[in-house]
């Protein structure tokens, strides 16, 4: 089974080879094949950490395939996004990922999700974290049922927090994807933020505790403790925890007509600029307006 493997790992390679190479044996392989195997190539070079080289394959396998194979295409710039950020091309694997979700908006909501989680997983690791967390922000939009997405938010809200420069040591375009001029900062937003985030995933993680298998009632027992660490940490009192948790669980109760009311996503603003005719509320304001609307009842 090895041999085999391996003599079909040389024909594989073999081929991308002599097609670089314009060798008479690549004319044997179906053209519309090319672009795949290239692609192919690039996965294996991938796993073996050989990133360089695999962002060649994948960029000639881009160069190939055409426009119209959407699924394909958004598969393998992931891949490259990826290969860029590992080869500490950040600037390139940001653009990239910025690039992607534009080019997305127009595709479903499986697209969209997808180009908005690897976004958010670049900013991650290049410490983006203003832009981390609106991309969050529009994936749980996206998937409001999907525990994770809201416990990442939280934890990214936290490192926006922890990480935040002075006033004029932020660089704009960072700036631009926190604030516009109708928005009522509140100091404090950014807990009441962590708080919702934490709350929803655990109660999102429990609602399906009854009909778990046992290997999934166990590993959300620990994600739900975790959560309640978290929780804990943040500094409200348990009385307004509680009330909280009480306000959340009946959105959550009523998530299908809560969410039919979506958030704009302006179509004046792009993800490289903030345009002067940009919306009074940034992303991020809508959607504290929309999910922590328990706090300002809570105020009452």
């Amino acid at each position: 089974k090895s041999s085999k493997a391996m003599m079909n790992l040389v024909w594989f390679e073999s081929v991308v080879n002599s097609y670089e190479n314009d060798s008479p044996s690549a004319s044997t392989v179906d053209l519309d094949q090319i672009p795949h195997l290239f692609k192919f190539s690039g996965d294996y070079h991938y796993h073996l950490r050989n990133y360089e080289k695999a962002a060649e394959r994948y960029k000639r396998s881009l160069d190939l395939l055409p426009e119209n194979n959407v699924s394909v295409r958004q598969d393998v710039k992931e891949s490259l996004c990826r290969c860029y950020l590992y080869c500490e091309h950040v600037a390139e694997s940001l653009q990239m990922a910025r690039d992607l979700v534009s080019e997305m908006s127009g595709e479903d909501e499986a697209h969209q999700r997808q180009s908005l989680i690897l976004l958010s997983s670049v900013c991650e690791k290049a410490e983006r974290w203003a832009e981390c967390t609106e991309s969050l922000e529009k994936l749980c939009t996206k998937q409001a049922y999907f525990a994770q997405s809201w416990d990442q938010l939280g934890d990214a809200y936290m490192k926006l927090h922890i990480n935040q420069p002075a006033a004029e040591d932020i660089p704009r375009r960072e700036e631009s994807f926190r604030y516009n001029e109708g928005d009522n900062v509140d100091p404090d937003a950014y807990l009441v933020k962590q708080l919702t985030c934490y709350i929803r995933a655990s109660l999102l993680l429990q609602s399906v505790m009854s009909t778990a298998s046992s290997f999934i009632k166990t590993r959300n027992g620990t994600l739900i403790a975790k959560l309640s660490e978290k929780i804990s940490n943040l500094h409200f009192s348990e009385t307004k925890k509680a009330f909280a948790f009480q306000y959340i669980q009946e959105e959550i109760e009523n998530q299908e007509d809560y969410l039919e009311d979506k958030l704009e996503i302006s179509k004046s603003m792009s993800w490289h600029e903030t345009s002067a005719d940009a919306v009074n509320l940034s992303y991020s304001q809508q959607f504290y307006n929309k999910f922590c609307s328990w706090y300002l009842k809570s105020q009452t």
